[in-house]
């Protein structure tokens, strides 16, 4: 699966050239402080050598941690987005240095945020803090450390 880039114009719009014809194609967005996404599957034929393709970028959410306490070894920050049925809908985790982490370009929605430290048998969490954000918002949470 090979990705190219291209830039849009004032208006969102771009030109992709070269694309192989008769293959099931799909564009994909993406742009900092926004949600990524892509659109349907298009097939590019010799006929129909110009095809519209819409996406949209949502203003994507941040969450911004507060650590306090004497920070320990491995401490690992976990955000996770649970869909209507609990199942997990969006996961991401980055390891800890200093007091504070930004976590970026979410989906809005409720996200369960927690710390672990450790590994193994020796490692702890914190209590998840429920945390709801929505387009284009920061939402704050402070979490003490073990």
């Amino acid at each position: 699966e090979e990705e190219d880039g291209v830039l849009t114009d004032n208006d969102g719009r771009f030109v992709m050239q070269q694309l192989p014809l008769d293959q099931e194609l799909l564009a994909r967005a993406s742009a900092s402080g926004h949600v990524s996404d892509s659109s349907e599957t298009f097939l590019l034929s010799a006929a129909e050598l110009e095809t519209e393709v819409a996406i949209s970028l949502a203003s994507g959410a941040s969450i911004r941690v507060t650590l306090t306490g004497e920070p320990k070894n491995f401490e690992r920050l976990e955000a996770t987005r649970r869909d209507e049925d609990g199942n997990t809908a969006d996961h991401t985790s980055r390891f800890v240095q200093g007091s504070e982490v930004l976590l970026r370009d979410l989906e809005p929605g409720t996200w369960h945020v927690k710390l672990s430290n450790g590994w193994g048998d020796d490692e702890t969490e914190t209590p998840e803090q429920i945390v709801e954000v929505t387009a284009g918002t920061e939402a704050r949470v402070t979490i003490q450390r073990l």
